[in-house]
C-alpha cells in the first residue's frame, strides 16, 4: 500500500544526473541559430513582414520540436505601417530612402502626395546655436539623433521636417525622446548611415541643397498570431494542471521599418531551446503548454488576447469563452542578455507606473505567489551546486526578498511591463521571470543587432530556466496557497463615434468611421512596450477595448485624412458635460459616446512659465471675441507641471476650420501668464489665430508681443486716469527692449542670442502682466466699494434732506440718490474708462444686492416659522428683538436728531468729506520686489549660483535650457543629476559587479560633467593615478574609495578596471578620497550625495 501511494512520486523524481543532462543540453549555438534566423527577415514589429516569418519559423520549430498540438490564433490590433518614405535631390538626380519614426501619439510623419520641399541644412544636435547663420524657416532640418527633443527647436523655428543622423551608441532612452506624447506635427524620419554621409558632403560642397520630401505611415489594423505547443503531462493527477511557458516574439523600435530586435529575441530564443530539451529529455508530471506572443509591444494585446479568448473568471466574459484553459501558473520570459542573473515579479509598472504601495492589492498577491518564489528559490540553490555558480548570480526571489530590499529595488530605475501583469490583472496566476540588473539600453532602437547580443549570459539564464521548469513541473510542492483567490479585475469599453450637428437635431448621430480610439497610459513606452491602448471605428462609428487599465482613465478619438494625414476630428470638448472623455470603470463591460467635430489642428511651442521654468500643462481656447468655443479641443499632457522629467513643452490645439481663436496656457497652482491673442496696436485685445496654418511657430515671440501690445494699451490707459506702477512700468519698458533686440537677433539669424532675448522679453512681460491686472481689477474693486457705501449713503440722504413717511416714495428717492451719484461716478473714477463694459459693473452689483436681500429675506422668513413652531411645542411665548432692526431703529432716531441741527450736521458731513479727500491725496502705495535671503554660516565652495528645489525634487530640463540660453556666455552653467529610488522612505540598492568577480550594492548614483572641477575643484580629491572625465567621454565612472574597495579595485587599476551596472561596462578612470569628499558641502550647506529619503 505504501509503496502504492508514493509510486507516482518515485516514478517521476529526477536524479542529478538526469538533471544535470537537461542543464548540459541546452546549445549555445542553437540559440544563436535562432536568433538569426529571426532578425534575418526585417522588422519584427506588428504588421511588418519580418514579424510574419518569425510566426511561421516558431510553428515550424514547434512541429519539428515534437511539440503536440501545434496551433495558432490569430488576433488584430491597430499599428502604425510605415508604407515608405525618400528624399529626392534634383541636383543630384538622386532618390534615398528614409524610414518613418513612431508617430507623435496619433500623428504619423506622413506628408501630403506632391511632398514638401526646402533647402536641406546641417543642425549637428540641434542646439540654439547650431541653428545660427542658418535659414530654418521653410527648410529641412538634418539633426545628429543623439540630441534629445531638440527637433522641436527646429520646428518651432520653422522648419518642415527632421531627418535624424545615427550616431554611435544610440541609448534606448534617446530613441524615446524621439516621439511625442502629444499629435503635434512634426515628420521625423531616419536616414541609414551611408546616405547620410552623403548628405553632408553635398552640404559641405554647396551653400544651398533643395530637396523634396516623400512619406507615408498609416495606422491600420492588422493581423497577427500566437503560437501553442503542448507536452502532455504523464501523471493523472497533476497533467490537468499547466504550467504554460510564454515569450514574446515581436519587437519594438523608434524606427519601426528597422526593428530587428536582437536582444529583445533573447526570450523566445529561450523558449525554444527549453522545449528543445524538453521534448527529448523531459516527460513531466504536469502538461506543459508553449506559447509564443506576439503584440507584447503594443500594450501586451498578444496575452490580452489569449486571457480574453482562455482565462476570463467574470461571467460576463466567461460565458463567451469557446475553449477555457484552467493553468496552476502562467511564467512570462521577459529576457535580455547583458546579465545572467534572474529574478521573478508578480507585479510591474503596467498598471502600476509610480509603483506605489496599494496595501490590499498587494498583500493578498503577495501572499498568494510567495510560495512559488521560495520553491524557485529553491531550486536555485539546487542548480548552482549542480553548475557549480553562485547563487546568487543565479536567481533572486524578488516576490519575497532578503536584505532588507523590496520587488521595486529590482527594477533598477526601470520600468517594465511584462505579459503576466495581464494574466494576473485578469484573476489568473502569472509571474514573470526577467532578466535582473540591464537596463537593455539598445532596445527600441535600430541598433538592437545581433552583434550586440551576449550569447554566453543568455545560455546561462537558458540552462536555469530548463532546470527550473522541470523542477517545478514534477514538484507537487510547487503551487499556491490555498485559501488565496486572483480577482478579475479586468474591464472592457465599448464605444461608439458620433458627430453633432446642430441643425439636424438635438443629439449627434452621425457616426464617424475609421478614426482612431485611444486610451492613453500614464507613461509613453515601457522599455520598448507602448503602453496606449488603439482601436479603429467600424462603419458604425464603433470601436471595442478590451482589459482597460483601471482607474478614470481619458478616452479620444482623432479621425486621420488617409491622404494627408492631417487630423481632422478631434473630441469635441465643447460637449463634454454631455459626454464626458473620462471613463468611469464602473462595470465589468462600460459603453460610452464620444463627440467628435471636424477639425483643423495647431500646434504650439515652448509652453513653459517664463516665471517659475515649468511647463504649463493646462489650457483654455476661446474665440476670437473672447467667449467659449462651441467646438474645440486641446491636446496637452496634463499634471506635467509636475513631471521630474520627460516633459513636453508643446500642444495641439483644434478648432473648427476658418474658426479664429485665442488660448491661454497655464498650470494648476498659478494664474494665465502665457496668452495667445494675436494683439495689434488697433485692438489690443486680439484679433486671434486663424487655423489654417498649422502651427503658431515661434510661439514665445508672439506670446511676448501680444502680452507686450496688452499691457502697453492697459498702462497707457491707466496713466490717462493718473494710475500709475512704477515697478510695472519699469518691468514693461525692459520687456519691450528686450523684444526688439529678439527680433533684430531672428533677423541676423543669431537663433541663440534671439531666444535669450524672447524669453527675457516674455519673462519681464508675464511678471508684469499680473501686476498690470492686478491694478485693473483692484480699481474696480474700489468702486464697488464706492457703490456698497452708496447704499447706505442715499438712505441716510433721504432721512437727512426728505424724511417721506410713505414706503413708496421712500424708496423712489433712495433709488433716485443712488442713481445720481452713480453717474457722477461713472464720468469720475477711472474704473468706468478701464472696464470694457463699465455699466455690468452696476449690473452686477444690483444683482448681488438683490440677492442678498432675498437670501436674508428666506433666512428671516425661516427663523420666524421655526420660531412659531417652538411656541407652538412649548406653549412659550417670547418676544426678540433682533440687532438688525435694533441697529436700524437707532440708525433712524439718530438721523431725527440730524434734522434738527441741519448747520451741524453739514459741517460735520463736510469737515469728514475734506479729511477722507485729503488722506487720499497724499498718501501713496508703492509695490517693490524682495529677495528672501537665508543666511548659511558655511563659508561658500565657490563662486556662484546654485540652483535647486527646496523640497529637493528634480528640476524639469526646461529649467538647465533657460538657464543655458541665459548664462552661458557669462558663466559656466555645470548640471548635475541623482539617480536614486523612485519611492519616498524607500530606499533602492543598486548592483554593481567588478571585472574581479566582486559584487556590490549602491543606494545611489552621482552624475557629474567634464567641467565639474572648473567649478568645484572636485580633480583634487582623486587618488593618484585617477584623472577626470573627459568632454564627451561615456561609459566612464569616478568611484569613492570605500566602494573601490569593496569591488576589489585598488589605484594602480585605474584606466583598466571596469565595473558592471544596469548590464552595461563602465571603465574606471578615477577614484576619489572618501574622506575629503564627504567633507565637502555645497553652496547650501549640504553634500553632493543624493538624498537619503528613508531617514
Amino acid at each position: 500500500m505504501v509503496f502504492l501511494i508514493t509510486f507516482p512520486y518515485l516514478g517521476f523524481a529526477q536524479s542529478d544526473e538526469e538533471l544535470k543532462n537537461i542543464i548540459a543540453s541546452v546549445n549555445k549555438q542553437r540559440i544563436v541559430t535562432t536568433i538569426s534566423t529571426l532578425c534575418s527577415s526585417g522588422s519584427r514589429v506588428v504588421g511588418y513582414p519580418g514579424n510574419k516569418a518569425a510566426a511561421r519559423y516558431i510553428e515550424k520549430e514547434f512541429r519539428s520540436i515534437g511539440l503536440q498540438n501545434v496551433h495558432s490564433e490569430e488576433f488584430q490590433l491597430v499599428a502604425p505601417i510605415d508604407k515608405g518614405a525618400e528624399i529626392f535631390l534634383p541636383s543630384e538626380g538622386k532618390k534615398l530612402a528614409l524610414y518613418c519614426l513612431w508617430p507623435n501619439f496619433v500623428r504619423t510623419p506622413t506628408v501630403p502626395p506632391e511632398g514638401i520641399s526646402g533647402n536641406l541644412i546641417y543642425v549637428k544636435q540641434g542646439r540654439w546655436s547650431d541653428f545660427n547663420g542658418k535659414q530654418v524657416e521653410n527648410s529641412i532640418v538634418l539633426m545628429d539623433f543623439e540630441s534629445g527633443t531638440n527637433f522641436l527647436n527646429a520646428r518651432l523655428l520653422g522648419a518642415k521636417a527632421v531627418i535624424f543622423l545615427p550616431t554611435k551608441n544610440i541609448l534606448r532612452a534617446e530613441a524615446e525622446r524621439k516621439f511625442l506624447r502629444l499629435p503635434v506635427n512634426i515628420p521625423r524620419f531616419w536616414i541609414p548611415p551611408q546616405d547620410g554621409e552623403l548628405l553632408l558632403t553635398l552640404l559641405q560642397k554647396r551653400k544651398s541643397v533643395p530637396v523634396n520630401l516623400k512619406a507615408k505611415m498609416d495606422w491600420e489594423k492588422v493581423v497577427t498570431r500566437n503560437i501553442f505547443g503542448f507536452i502532455e503531462g504523464n501523471d493523472p493527477k497533476y497533467k490537468d494542471q499547466i504550467i504554460i511557458v510564454e515569450a514574446y516574439y515581436d519587437a519594438m523600435s523608434v524606427v519601426p521599418a528597422l526593428a530587428t530586435g536582437a536582444d529583445q529575441a533573447s526570450g523566445i530564443a529561450a523558449l525554444l531551446e527549453i522545449a528543445r530539451t524538453f521534448s527529448k529529455r523531459v516527460h513531466p508530471r504536469r502538461s506543459i503548454m508553449f506559447m509564443a506572443a506576439s503584440g507584447h509591444f503594443m500594450a501586451l494585446a498578444g496575452v490580452d488576447d489569449f486571457v480574453q479568448k482562455h482565462a476570463r473568471k467574470k461571467r460576463i466574459f466567461r460565458q463567451r469563452i469557446k475553449t477555457p484553459i484552467n493553468f496552476h501558473l502562467f511564467l512570462g520570459l521577459d529576457l535580455s542578455s547583458h546579465n545572467s542573473q534572474l529574478g521573478t515579479f508578480y507585479t510591474g509598472a503596467f498598471y502600476n507606473p509610480t509603483l506605489s504601495l496599494n496595501i490590499s492589492d498587494e498583500y493578498y498577491r503577495f501572499r498568494y505567489f510567495v510560495p512559488f518564489g521560495k520553491r524557485m528559490a529553491t531550486y536555485a540553490k539546487s542548480f548552482s551546486q549542480l553548475a557549480n555558480e553562485n547563487v546568487d548570480d543565479v536567481f533572486i526571489n524578488s516576490i519575497s526578498p532578503t536584505k532588507g530590499r523590496s520587488w521595486r529595488n529590482y527594477f533598477s530605475g526601470t520600468l517594465f511591463a511584462f505579459d503576466a501583469e495581464i494574466v494576473t490583472h485578469c484573476g489568473n496566476p502569472g509571474l514573470a521571470l526577467i532578466t535582473l540588473n540591464d537596463v537593455r539600453t539598445a532596445w527600441d532602437t535600430p541598433i538592437d543587432v545581433i552583434e550586440n547580443v551576449n550569447f554566453e549570459n543568455l545560455t546561462k539564464q537558458t540552462r536555469f530556466l530548463a532546470y527550473l521548469l522541470a523542477r517545478a513541473a514534477n514538484d507537487p510542492e510547487f503551487r499556491s496557497r490555498g485559501d488565496i483567490e486572483l480577482k478579475d479585475d479586468g474591464k472592457s469599453v465599448k464605444g461608439r463615434f458620433l458627430e453633432f450637428h446642430p441643425r439636424r437635431g438635438f443629439m449627434p448621430k452621425d457616426p464617424v468611421k475609421n478614426a482612431i480610439a485611444v486610451v492613453r497610459s500614464p507613461l509613453k513606452v515601457y522599455v520598448g512596450v507602448r503602453g496606449d491602448n488603439f482601436a479603429i471605428s467600424d462603419e458604425n462609428g464603433e470601436f471595442y477595448m478590451t482589459t482597460v487599465r483601471p482607474g478614470n482613465p481619458g478616452l479620444e478619438g482623432y479621425g486621420i485624412d488617409p491622404t494627408t494625414g492631417e487630423l481632422i476630428y478631434a473630441p469635441d470638448l465643447g460637449w463634454e458635460d454631455d459626454f464626458p472623455l473620462d471613463v468611469p470603470l464602473t462595470w465589468d463591460e462600460n459603453r460610452i459616446t464620444i463627440v467628435l467635430f471636424r477639425s483643423k489642428p495647431v500646434d504650439v511651442f515652448e509652453l513653459v512659465d517664463p516665471r517659475y521654468l515649468n511647463v504649463l500643462d493646462m489650457g483654455e481656447i476661446l474665440s476670437a471675441r473672447g467667449f467659449p468655443l462651441r467646438s474645440y479641443w486641446t491636446s496637452i499632457w496634463e499634471k506635467q507641471s509636475r513631471e521630474p522629467n520627460n516633459v513636453e513643452p508643446c500642444a495641439t490645439i483644434f478648432v473648427e476650420p476658418k474658426t479664429p481663436f485665442k488660448a491661454l496656457f497655464f498650470t494648476s497652482l498659478f494664474s494665465k501668464r502665457f496668452l495667445l491673442l494675436n494683439s495689434t496696436p488697433e485692438n489690443y485685445e486680439g484679433i486671434g489665430y486663424t487655423p489654417e496654418k498649422g502651427a503658431i511657430l515661434n510661439t514665445p515671440l508672439h506670446v511676448a508681443q501680444d502680452m507686450n501690445i496688452l499691457d502697453e494699451a492697459r498702462l497707457k490707459n491707466f496713466k490717462k486716469y493718473g494710475i500709475r506702477n512704477q515697478r510695472v512700468e519699469e518691468l514693461h519698458q525692459s520687456a519691450s527692449k528686450a523684444l526688439e533686440e529678439a527680433k533684430k537677433a531672428k533677423e541676423s539669424r543669431k537663433y541663440d542670442l534671439y531666444i535669450k532675448k524672447v524669453r527675457k522679453a516674455l519673462g519681464l512681460e508675464a511678471r508684469a502682466y499680473p501686476d498690470v491686472q492686478g491694478t485693473a481689477n483692484d480699481t474696480i474693486k474700489g468702486v464697488v466699494f464706492y457703490l456698497a457705501l452708496l447704499l447706505p449713503f442715499s438712505y441716510f440722504a433721504e432721512r437727512l434732506l426728505f424724511g417721506f413717511v410713505e414706503i413708496k416714495k421712500r424708496l423712489i428717492t433712495v433709488a433716485l440718490i443712488f442713481i445720481v451719484i452713480f453717474f457722477i461716478l461713472r464720468f469720475v473714477h477711472p474704473a468706468f474708462e478701464i472696464s470694457s463694459s463699465p455699466y455690468i459693473i452696476l449690473i452686477a452689483f444690483v444683482t448681488a444686492v438683490l440677492a442678498i436681500y432675498v437670501l436674508a429675506m428666506l433666512i428671516s422668513k425661516f427663523n420666524a416659522q421655526m420660531r412659531r413652531l417652538r411656541s407652538k411645542t412649548t406653549a412659550i411665548h417670547g418676544v426678540d428683538v433682533g440687532r438688525i432692526t435694533a441697529s436700524a431703529t437707532a440708525f433712524s432716531l439718530g438721523v431725527s436728531f440730524m434734522k434738527k441741527r441741519r448747520m451741524r450736521t453739514f459741517l460735520t458731513t463736510l469737515t469728514l468729506v475734506l479729511l477722507t479727500f485729503i488722506v487720499l491725496s497724499f498718501s501713496s502705495v508703492n509695490t517693490y520686489l524682495k529677495f528672501y535671503q537665508i543666511p548659511y554660516k558655511n563659508k561658500p565652495s565657490y563662486q556662484g549660483a546654485l540652483i535647486r528645489d527646496p523640497n529637493w525634487m528634480p528640476l524639469q530640463e526646461t529649467v538647465l535650457d533657460y538657464v543655458r540660453s541665459a548664462f552661458a556666455d557669462q558663466a559656466i552653467v555645470n548640471p548635475r543629476a541623482w539617480f536614486s529610488s523612485r519611492l519616498w522612505g524607500e530606499k533602492d540598492f543598486f548592483e554593481i559587479a567588478s571585472y574581479k568577480g566582486k559584487r556590490s550594492y549602491t543606494t545611489g548614483i552621482l552624475g557629474l560633467t567634464a567641467q565639474e572641477p572648473l567649478v568645484t575643484g572636485f580633480d583634487k580629491f582623486l587618488l593618484p593615478g585617477g584623472r577626470w572625465f573627459r568632454q564627451g567621454e561615456k561609459y566612464s565612472c569616478i568611484l569613492p574609495a570605500y566602494m573601490a574597495r569593496l569591488l576589489g579595485i585598488e589605484p594602480q587599476d585605474v584606466g583598466k578596471a571596469t565595473i558592471k551596472i544596469f548590464g552595461d561596462s563602465f571603465l574606471v578612470v578615477g577614484i576619489l578620497d572618501s574622506e575629503k569628499f564627504n567633507k565637502f558641502r555645497d553652496l547650501d550647506n549640504e553634500p553632493l550625495t543624493p538624498v537619503d529619503y528613508s531617514i
